[in-house]
């Protein structure tokens, strides 16, 4: 404003053209406003500029000791025209606690321009304003009371005000979180583009990626604002609502996933980025930013290194995900997507056997290693095989992923799973093994 000759008391908003239509927009006039606030409070002021002032008339030879005097007026006069200071407060249901039967709720209140960015409960919230001094959100509330404290942050993050308010959800539907929701399926090295695919655009193997989410529990469960944060990116929107045991896929190019797979499921939209051949971190968040899945893939053992490549896909049969023998290969080309390939087991004890196991275990010496294998029936989900050795047939230890070998998908259901002793061959030439099934 000095270099335009501007005075002090000059008008704060452009005058000229269609420039002042803007400043009749009330949210449009709060953040210019916001700004000027800004600009006073951190630099637009006597106390920041004096120590400039003085260093360019030592350095310019000439005085500029005048202009703090001017900064000083210019900004009293801009203040005293910015809208009457308010306190941050939440005005739904004059701020008192309520109920909503629903797994959303807005909550609206007032603010002064200096708040830039509101947090709820420490989550990042998107505001809307309403005006100039009104705002709301939306928020995601969990079955029953649901404490809701909100922090007003200003331009440089330094906290301006925070109130509270708890909601009680009285719906049936819950939020997804860790113990409602699990990836079940993770397509991440899909089989090569055939010709039919190709002659069509889909040219590269990416964009048949998928990951498929299940519902777990036995209601309803509500995925807005559920997000994978690393590995791919996306946002579920705004009611995303998955009945029980249900599942949903997010993609990475849906036209060429109906392409491959045809019509019919239920897909949340197409993610930005890939998943990595060789193995990377995923992380999905519940809409409070908690993790609902937290760990890293990868394409060698103790993985399924079958699901690199060939087109199988990684299921989950296990509850852990960080655990790589919860993880297995698909039994068909091209994985599941939409539905399990898993059979449940309905037998007798004496037929958990012949529903996990399809031959085995077979003892060899490889090397310098005593080895077993044994053919695994990959839709046994709910059935456990552990590896076990002995040197006395008394005591057995069961075998770890750092004893596995090999997990060979043989294509026609079952998988081919060796394990090594950790006694060589050499030093122990009397070893023995078994296979144990159990119901986990």
């Amino acid at each position: 404003d000095r270099s335009f000759n501007l005075s002090s008391s000059s008008s704060v908003t452009p005058y000229a053209g269609n420039w002042p239509n803007l400043f009749t927009v009330p949210e449009y006039r709060r953040i210019f406003d916001g700004h000027l606030h800004d600009l006073i409070q951190s630099t637009y002021n006597a106390t920041y500029t004096t120590p400039w002032a003085s260093h360019f008339t030592a350095a310019l030879g000439y005085s500029q000791n005048g202009l703090p005097g001017y900064i000083a007026n210019r900004a009293n006069y801009i203040s005293r025209r910015l809208p009457a200071q308010i306190s941050f407060r939440i005005t739904t249901n004059g701020g008192a606690n309520f109920s909503e039967a629903d797994s959303h709720v807005n909550i609206a209140g007032d603010a002064w321009i200096d708040v830039f960015s509101v947090k709820v409960n420490g989550a990042p919230t998107p505001v809307i304003w309403t005006d100039g001094n009104s705002w709301r959100i939306t928020v995601p509330i969990a079955i029953g009371p649901n404490p809701l404290t909100l922090t007003a942050y200003d331009y440089h993050g330094t906290q301006v005000g925070t109130d509270s308010i708890t909601v009680t959800n009285t719906s049936a539907i819950d939020l997804a979180n860790v113990g409602n929701t699990i990836i079940s399926e993770l397509h991440y090295h899909p089989a090569t583009p055939t010709q039919a695919e190709s002659a069509a655009g889909f040219i590269d193997q990416e964009f048949f990626e998928f990951i498929e989410l299940t519902n777990t529990s036995a209601i309803q469960i509500d995925y807005s604002s559920v997000r994978f944060t690393d590995g791919i990116i996306f946002e579920f929107p705004i009611g995303t609502i998955l009945a029980p045991g249900a599942r949903l896929l997010v993609v990475s190019n849906q036209t060429a996933f109906q392409f491959r797979y045809g019509a019919g499921f239920v897909v949340a939209g197409e993610f930005s980025g890939n998943l990595r051949n060789s193995g990377e971190h995923v992380r999905l968040e519940a809409a409070d930013t908690t993790p609902i899945a937290d760990f890293t893939y990868g394409d060698d053992l103790p993985w399924p290194e079958s699901a690199d490549g060939p087109g199988y896909s990684l299921v989950l049969a296990g509850s852990d995900p960080t655990d790589p023998l919860a993880w297995r290969s698909s039994t068909v080309l091209g994985g599941n997507p939409g539905s399990s390939d898993s059979i449940p087991f309905s037998g007798t004890v004496d037929e958990m056997l012949s529903h996990a196991s399809s031959g085995g275990p077979f003892g060899g010496v490889v090397g310098d290693a005593f080895v077993v294998s044994f053919d695994q029936n990959l839709a046994a989900d709910d059935l456990e095989i552990r590896v076990e050795f002995s040197t006395d047939l008394i005591t057995f230890t069961p075998a770890t992923s750092a004893q596995l070998v090999s997990r060979f998908n043989n294509g026609d259901g079952t998988a081919t799973i060796a394990y090594q002793s950790l006694l060589p061959w050499s030093a122990a030439p009397r070893q023995f093994a078994r296979i144990s099934v159990r119901s986990p």
